[in-house]
């Protein structure tokens, strides 16, 4: 997992770098909630604990998945 994360991070690092512009597309929600949490826990260490309450219907949406990210 660990690769990973870097390889996203360093993906949304190189875009920011380059002012390159993200397109928008179709993302579940569910799906970058949890990404984002498995990015944390590490972070947060073991003291913190992350339980994220999802519903059962979420809709998909239309977003630029590290503007989402950096949201949540």
């Amino acid at each position: 997992m660990p690769p990973e994360r870097a390889a996203s991070l360093t993906k949304h690092l190189l875009a920011f770098a380059r002012k390159q512009p993200l397109q928008p597309r179709e993302v579940r929600r569910h799906t970058l909630v949890l990404e984002t949490v498995k990015l944390l826990r590490p972070t947060l260490g073991e003291q913190i604990e992350i339980n994220p309450l999802l519903a059962k219907d979420a809709w998909t949406h239309w977003s630029i998945q590290a503007s989402f990210t950096t949201a949540v």
